[in-house]
């Protein structure tokens, strides 16, 4: 059963996007998908990191009635905070040896 999810990125404090996926990791690729074709790795933190090092916090917004059209708008913004937290997902650029 896919559930929707919010992704906030952690360093801009913006949505960045939202995902109907079956987990955390499938929702922040297919947010990463819309983005860029760059292939990505990805790892689910068992905590919030709270460092600089990049991340998503993904929201569970199943249940929410709530439209997270603009990223940046500080009440959407506050709207998709205060959702649950489904959990921390790293992303990083998959790096092809540089050949």
């Amino acid at each position: 059963m896919s559930k929707r999810f919010i992704l906030i990125e952690s360093n801009s404090g913006y949505v960045w996007g939202e995902a109907q996926a079956a987990d955390i990791v499938s929702a922040c690729r297919a947010v990463d998908r819309d983005i860029s074709a760059e292939p990505r790795e990805y790892e689910e933190l068992g905590h919030d990191p709270r460092d600089t090092s990049g991340y998503y916090v993904v929201y569970d917004a199943t249940d929410a009635d709530l439209v997270a059209s603009d990223g940046q708008n500080r009440e959407v913004i506050a709207a998709v905070s205060a959702l649950p937290v489904a959990g921390y997902v790293r992303s990083s650029a998959v790096i092809d040896g540089g050949y």
